[in-house]
């Protein structure tokens, strides 16, 4: 065998047996997601596809979000029409559901926040998470390298244990590791908006993707994000 063939092999085995490794430091400013350029608020249309207990499921969303903590999902049926609205304004969170209809309400909190997407958390995480400003661990504890991929670990005052991945600029993941929580985030916007993310629990995988992202003109209205039950249908807690 020839020694550049040998050469090869032998680069290809290293390669494919690469580790974590633990530098000195994180170089500044390498974990910076999009936090001065992301937008305040924007508007999408998402394709949503569902892994878990009910099978494989796919279909079509409509997106608002609005910083710091204002959010807007609506699940599209065949033909475009709503089959059911998710509304959060920062302090309560409210369910609307066509087939009934039925009419949900509670606190925002990471439990109801995780009623229409597997993403229990905050409702200022999960806005931040949309618009691409990934929330970092405040007190490092470990900081690794694999190739290129860089790798930041620590605690955060309100999530707990946190890690952040980045394999280039256009691919990010994050986790909760406490929570079983890890979101992969690729394809930014020039706004830093991710338009692929897959959010993944221990029971549950939801694959977005974003189209038509609009944040331009003027930002939605508060009342926008609160929902009112409609005469005769009873309000259920969420």
């Amino acid at each position: 065998m020839n020694r550049i063939l040998m050469l090869t092999i032998s680069m290809a085995l290293v390669s494919s047996c690469a580790t974590w490794k633990t530098p000195k430091a994180a170089q500044p400013g390498v974990f910076k997601s999009a936090e001065l350029t992301a937008p305040d608020f924007f508007f999408s249309t998402l394709s949503a596809t569902y892994f878990g207990g009910k099978g494989r499921l796919k279909g079509e969303l409509g997106l608002i979000i609005s910083a710091p903590d204002q959010l807007l999902l609506e699940v599209r049926g065949p033909g475009g029409s709503p089959v059911s609205t998710f509304a959060c304004d920062g302090k309560t969170v409210s369910l609307f559901e066509m087939e009934g209809p039925r009419f949900y309400t509670g606190p925002a909190n990471p439990l109801t926040m995780s009623r229409l997407l597997p993403l229990p958390v905050e409702p200022e995480i999960a806005v931040d998470l949309l618009r691409g400003r990934l929330p970092m661990p405040e007190t490092a504890t470990t900081y690794r390298t694999k190739g290129s991929a860089q790798q930041l670990s620590g605690e955060h005052p309100t999530l707990g244990r946190l890690r952040v991945t980045r394999f280039s600029p256009k691919h990010w993941q994050w986790e909760l590791p406490d929570e079983d929580l890890k979101l992969t985030l690729k394809d930014p916007t020039d706004r830093g908006v991710f338009r692929e993310i897959v959010i993944k629990t221990a029971k549950d995988e939801v694959a977005l993707r974003m189209q038509d992202l609009e944040s331009g003109g003027e930002p939605p209205s508060p009342e926008l994000f609160r929902l009112e039950p409609p005469p005769g249908v009873a309000v259920q807690p969420l």
